[in-house]
């Protein structure tokens, strides 16, 4: 495995992500990523969504591997959330990472899904829970 400290110093890529949800999905990912992974397989299934550069443990009925949704270095046994806590001026200048990007297949109709802000979450719910939401839809047609 290369050195750490070198893996932090440079850009990193990370494997494919593919996280289990409750709705159907993915099967337009073969016509994107290179199959060599066999992650898609030209159907839809319950992992409609690929997670990227991700420090969020997916919550899920069940679960599939060690930690579902953090994302893992290509080629490494190394996960980001871990490389952020032990490496965090190396990675991000110290500064906070506070990001999950999520790229959706979905093959049914999602509801959209509104989230407080952490300033809200603290004034109206007692939690530290909050996040900012970003949307960017790159395709609308529907198919059962």
């Amino acid at each position: 495995m290369k050195d750490v400290k070198k893996i932090v110093s440079e850009p990193i890529f990370f494997e494919r992500n593919r996280v289990y949800r409750i709705y159907l999905g993915g099967k337009q990912y073969s016509k994107i990523f290179n199959n060599s992974d066999h992650y898609d397989d030209g159907t839809d299934n319950f992992f409609p969504e690929e997670w990227i550069a991700s420090k969020v443990k997916a919550i899920n009925p069940k679960y599939f591997g060690e930690r579902d949704g953090v994302s893992v270095v290509k080629g490494t046994k190394l996960f980001l959330d871990d490389l952020l806590k032990d490496y965090p001026n190396e990675m991000l200048g110290n500064r906070k990472y506070d990001c999950l990007v999520k790229f959706l297949d979905s093959a049914i109709r999602l509801p959209f899904q509104v989230h407080p802000t952490k300033q809200f979450s603290r004034e109206n719910f007692n939690s530290e829970y909050g996040k900012t939401e970003a949307w960017l839809v790159v395709e609308t047609s529907y198919r059962h």
